[in-house]
């Protein structure tokens, strides 16, 4: 098993030099080549530091918690998902594990309750939350004690950003009105979202006269299946539903069920309809069908661990506010593309 004198061999500097870029401490200590080295050797290795050792000499947990409600609906969400997974690989290439700490979530009180108690208690080195469960009252405890905390925001989001904690959010509104406009142009339009769904994206395209609003209708078997909701909902009301050619989706995973049922009738998506969607799930797969916004969730996951750390070795920084903004990307699943795309794979 490779230790951190061997490591500090291999690249030729000293183990303390190794031991910071492993803690995140010091980045400044050894160039950047070297601390891409070290970090290389380290992954390619399996290298698993004492933490009992480590904690006793830098007083540190090296564990972020990530204050979450509703937590029996993490895997719900097939972009949060993807969200949790870039977070927790950019803080472990820091050496910093994420930890979920569940909060009870019976009503926004509770949860600003449970929040509170968990930042009072101080177990971790830092913590990440959603701007949404942020109360006045939490953002007071993490100012007056100097807890090292950022907030993210994700698309669907009401809260994108808080007063007085330093955040990360995603702004999709220039991508969402130059998709938008373009699918008006395709023929009669209209949008599928979700029961419960954001104001903001609610509220823009039932503000749209060129865009008939359906909210996904949940069936006993799959309540929370995204492409299910959809599928089902388009069979169920087909007869109205078949006369509206574009369709916009809330996520991915709602397109594909839409573009089920089409198929199931004989149709072809991307040619007899268009389907668009949101969040580019299929951005790792070989051969990307649905038109969609990608938004930059490694980004925003990378961005909030830095911020983070940051944070942790300055309790001192004032609050920041980081805006990342997503792009449209043009594929088969609306047909010819504009002549002009945002991006395209």
């Amino acid at each position: 098993m490779i230790v951190a004198k061997d490591i500090a061999q291999q690249v030729g500097v000293s183990r303390q030099a190794v031991m910071s870029v492993l803690n995140g401490t010091r980045l400044g200590c050894v160039s950047q080549a070297k601390r891409e080295r070290i970090l290389q050797i380290a992954r390619e290795n399996h290298y698993q530091p004492n933490f009992a050792a480590r904690t006793l000499s830098s007083g540190r947990s090296h564990t972020i918690g990530l204050l979450m409600p509703w937590l029996d609906t993490v895997g719900t969400s097939p972009t949060f998902g993807l969200f949790l997974q870039c977070l927790a690989d950019a803080l472990e290439r820091q050496g910093y594990a994420l930890s979920l700490q569940p909060v009870p979530n019976e009503s926004s009180g509770v949860i600003s309750e449970g929040v509170t108690r968990i930042l009072q208690a101080g177990r971790m080195d830092g913590f990440l939350t959603r701007g949404v469960f942020l109360s006045p009252k939490a953002v007071s405890i993490v100012n007056q004690f100097k807890i090292p905390a950022v907030s993210f925001a994700m698309t669907s989001d009401a809260v994108q950003s808080v007063a007085g904690i330093t955040s990360v959010r995603i702004d999709s509104g220039e991508a969402l009105r130059s998709l938008a406009d373009w699918l008006s142009t395709l023929g009669r339009c209209a949008a599928m979202l979700f029961p419960v769904q954001s104001e903001d994206l609610g509220n823009y395209f039932r503000a749209r006269s060129d865009f008939t609003v359906f909210e996904a209708e949940r069936d006993d078997f799959t309540p929370y299946d995204c492409a299910a909701m959809a599928m089902h909902t388009m069979h169920t009301r087909w007869p109205e539903l078949s006369r509206y050619r574009v369709w916009f989706t809330r996520n991915d995973r709602m397109a594909y069920g839409i573009s089920q049922a089409i198929r199931a009738h004989g149709l072809t998506p991307g040619k007899d309809f268009l389907v668009a969607g949101f969040d580019d799930l299929e951005c790792s797969f070989r051969h990307p069908f649905f038109t969609t916004i990608h938004p930059p969730l490694e980004q925003m996951a990378e961005q909030s661990a830095q911020l983070l750390l940051e944070r942790i070795r300055n309790p001192e920084l004032p609050p920041t506010e980081t805006v990342l903004r997503s792009e449209v990307i043009y594929r088969a699943s609306t047909g010819p593309l504009p002549s002009q795309p945002t991006r395209r794979k």
